[in-house]
């Protein structure tokens, strides 16, 4: 694939975002009445949250200059607010709820986008080769005993960490702001161990084809953290991982896209991957 045609795949990829997104605003003002369907909701905002982790990832991992990350990352918090708000009846909502929804878009972002930066600086970086050698399937199903014991810490850190929500909620005087302080760093560790199965199953240098199930029933068992800290109505522990998945369809089809372009994920200093490309490897 030429530059031109991988800089034409990915205008269009952008392009297809924007028009989603001016699509879905138009419909939530013309038909505020959406909003009460359960079903129209998670799909409004499957894609809408698709977008805030790519936002996330881009501005992470790309090479770009810090300038340009700083007006990206200005442009797309304004457009993913707009978004959010569209759905919103006039006059605009009241304070509280304005910072609680710049809290839900913000705080997932920067987390991503944080956690992004530090993995291209410490763990993994993106790279453009022309041609990737295969993984055989079996390596797919081998796991470390470090990712194991890695993955346990994590399952017990979370729900350690909603037994003392659970715990403090009840003596909190003031409770939205209690939620919206709740919420937000609930979001954004959602989002962050999202985009890390994201990239794992759409960016990594195994098989996508094993990958990506695998992912979307991590994103689904994922959409049940949610519900577990804040608590409320039963429907929320199916209705959450139903989200989860959409959101993982939008990200991830966005994200092959990137890949068909000949990007991945590869290991700082790792040399198991041999380059048939003649060439240098790109960073981006």
């Amino acid at each position: 694939m030429t530059d031109r045609q991988r800089r034409t795949r990915i205008g269009l990829l952008i392009g297809a975002h924007v028009l989603l997104g001016l699509i879905t605003v138009i419909v939530a003002l013309l038909y505020p009445t959406l909003k009460v369907s359960l079903w129209s909701s998670i799909a409004y905002l499957g894609l809408n949250y698709s977008h805030v982790l790519l936002l996330g990832l881009w501005l992470g991992l790309a090479a770009a200059r810090w300038w340009i990350k700083l007006a990206s990352l200005v442009a797309g918090l304004t457009w993913l607010e707009c978004l959010v708000l569209a759905p919103f009846p006039r006059p605009p909502p009241p304070p509280d709820i304005l910072l609680g929804l710049l809290a839900v878009v913000g705080i997932p972002v920067l987390v991503v986008a944080g956690s992004a930066a530090l993995c291209r600086r410490l763990l993994a970086r993106i790279e453009l080769r022309n041609e990737w050698k295969p993984r055989p399937v079996s390596e797919e199903a081998q796991y470390s005993l470090r990712s194991l014991v890695c993955l346990m810490v994590i399952i017990a850190a979370l729900l350690a960490l909603g037994r003392v929500f659970h715990w403090i909620a009840p003596a909190t005087s003031n409770v939205e702001i209690f939620a919206m302080l709740l919420i937000a760093p609930v979001f954004g560790l959602t989002a962050l161990l999202a985009a890390g199965m994201l990239t794992w199953a759409a960016l990594g240098q195994g098989r996508v084809l094993v990958r990506v199930p695998t992912m979307l029933v991590g994103m689904a068992l994922l959409g049940l953290m949610p519900p577990y800290f804040m608590g409320g109505p039963a429907f929320r522990y199916y209705a959450w991982p139903a989200l989860m998945v959409t959101i993982a369809v939008c990200t991830a089809g966005s994200l092959l896209v990137i890949r068909s372009c000949g990007y991945r994920l590869v290991r700082i200093r790792s040399d198991s991957e041999a380059d048939p490309d003649p060439t240098t490897p790109r960073t981006s």
